[in-house]
């Protein structure tokens, strides 16, 4: 048993040492702005809705899409990929059992709404720092570098990010494309 502990916990620290490594390379290779395609935004959420639905019905989150009007960008895919799966991944890892996620498409602009934990006004301006974690997100095997890589994405594109918290209540994130 001591033994299968300890191969569980190499495994584990190995398999989260080669995620830092990776989430490190994307970050440092995000300047190449070639293979701009149209994308529709409304097919990337559903795309990411399916490939989260475990951790959504894990923690018994129901994640609800509103396109008022249609929303499609011209940039590069795998770009807009990691952008819209690292909001929707913390929506969802800092979000409370049986709590929701609201992503409201417009034709300029996007809000991702959630009731997670919420962010301290005084640390709002931090959250896109390399490495930065709420203290009470901790806990959760994080690095700190997911808002990272959305600012940067955000900045090559010239996309605007504004960002809504309390703590307790929830964060909503509006995106301008």
């Amino acid at each position: 048993m001591r033994i299968l502990l300890v191969i569980l916990f190499y495994t584990t620290g190995l398999s989260f040492t080669n995620n830092l490594i990776q989430a490190l390379i994307s970050l440092s290779n995000l300047d190449d702005l070639n293979n701009s395609e149209s994308i529709d935004i409304k097919e990337v959420c559903e795309k990411l809705e399916k490939s989260y639905a475990e951790k959504l019905k894990e923690k018994q989150i129901s994640l609800q899409i509103i396109t008022k009007k249609p929303l499609t960008i011209q940039a590069n895919r795998e770009y807009t990929e990691i952008f819209l799966s690292n909001l929707l991944s913390n929506a969802i890892k800092y979000n409370r059992k049986k709590g929701k996620i609201i992503i409201t498409l417009e034709e300029k602009s996007m809000t991702l709404q959630d009731t997670g934990i919420g962010i301290a006004q005084e640390n709002i301006g931090k959250i896109f720092d390399r490495f930065y974690q709420e203290s009470e997100s901790r806990d959760t095997n994080s690095f700190g570098i997911g808002l990272s890589l959305v600012e940067r994405i955000a900045s090559i594109y010239k996309w605007v990010i504004a960002v809504e918290s309390e703590k307790g209540v929830g964060t909503t994130i509006k995106i301008g494309f």
